[in-house]
């Protein structure tokens, strides 16, 4: 005998199918951004957005930079940033997470180089905890120079061989506890 179940999803209206773990809903979101994004200020850090959902279930973005948790517990939050220059000096870019719009959350600065006509991948794991229910997420950035460093996407190439294009920042969340 097989038991198969589906639960109604109600963030995705759709039934999922559950196995030996019916009624868990596996929390989940992807967000990416299509633009350039230059760093505004050396002295403050500004929240990274987003112009896309790619993904959500239940993991939601809020105001463009909240990535909202639905609810209590750990989750894995990965992001991949194209960082660029336009500088003719090589200059730096922080990047790090910030909880329910105050501070910085424990561990999380990230800090890389970049130099002019270089794109380099700055791609961070990071277990972070939702202690309340809608707690919130955003990436901040700053760096040594501002209106010319920043992220930016990757244009999608026809020769070949043809490859597609890639945002400037891409963000992953999944709830890893239950």
């Amino acid at each position: 005998l097989t038991l198969m179940a589906y639960v109604f999803n109600p963030f995705t209206q759709e039934l999922d199918f559950v196995g030996p773990n019916a009624g868990l809903i596996n929390y989940r979101g992807s967000f990416s951004d299509s633009n350039i994004q230059y760093i505004q200020s050396i002295t403050a850090g500004q929240p990274i957005t987003y112009d896309t959902v790619e993904l959500s279930g239940g993991v939601t973005l809020v105001s463009n930079s909240r990535i909202t948790l639905p609810l209590i517990g750990d989750y894995l939050l990965n992001f991949s940033a194209m960082l660029i220059t336009n500088s003719n000096q090589p200059q730096s870019v922080d990047i790090w997470l910030r909880k329910n719009g105050t501070g910085a959350v424990d561990r999380s600065s990230t800090h890389m180089h970049v130099a002019k006509n270089e794109t380099n991948v700055m791609t961070v794991p990071f277990i972070i905890t939702a202690s309340a229910q809608n707690d919130y997420f955003e990436l901040m950035m700053c760096g040594s120079s501002a209106s010319d460093t920043g992220i930016a996407p990757i244009a999608a190439s026809a020769s070949n061989p043809v490859r597609p294009a890639a945002p400037s920042i891409l963000v992953t969340v999944n709830k890893i506890t239950t």
